[in-house]
This record gives C-alpha cells, structure tokens and sequence, in this order.
C-alpha cells in the first residue's frame, strides 16, 4: 500500500524513537515467506522492511507494547527479534592530557 513506511516510520516519530537503520527486502511468496505471514498476502513488488530502532532508557513496558500494537496496525506482519547491546557508550569522554598520548606513541 502507498505511504506504509511513511506511517510505520510515523510511529516511531510520535513516541520520540531514533531509528537507526532501515533495510528493505523483496518479499517471497510460498515456502520462503516469513513464518506467520498469512498466506495469499505476498504480491509482485512487496517489500519486508526491517528498522533498527534505538529504544529510550526512560521507556516502560507499557510504553513499548503501544509501539508494538500501532506497529501491528499499520503492517500485515511484524516480528520483534530482541534486543541487543549498543556498540556506542553514553559515557562522556574525557580529554587525553599530552603526557597520555606521548605514553601510548611510545608504548607500541
């Protein structure tokens, strides 16, 4: 249907989430559809969209379960794989002094 990311994405908009990435992949029909998909729903020219998504530390349960169902409404199929470890840190980074970084130059 015309306009499904914008809404999708719109989703996330509404409640403040970062998305992070968005990946798209055509949608097989038959035995290489998605487990859960109903049958019948594939078409030529259907995508799967998968979006990495950047959940905020204040979000509740009952906050990610709203996401959830106005996830489910505006798609035929949505699965969550899980969550995983951020590869970045909240921590502020302190500035290395000079004496710092002259010991590390000389230590290698």
């Amino acid at each position: 249907e015309p306009g499904s990311i914008h809404r999708l994405l719109g989703c996330f908009a509404m409640r403040n989430g970062d998305v992070l990435k968005v990946e798209t992949r055509p949608l097989h029909s038959g035995h290489r559809a998605p487990p859960g998909l109903p049958p019948g729903t594939a078409r030529l020219w259907d995508y799967l969209f998968y979006v990495d998504y950047c959940v905020p530390p204040t979000q509740t349960a009952q906050q990610d379960a709203r996401l959830q169902d106005s996830l489910a409404e505006f798609s035929l199929w949505h699965r969550d794989f899980g969550v995983y470890p951020s590869q970045t840190t909240r921590v502020e980074k302190q500035a290395q002094s000079w004496a710092d970084m002259v010991d590390i130059m000389t230590k290698s």
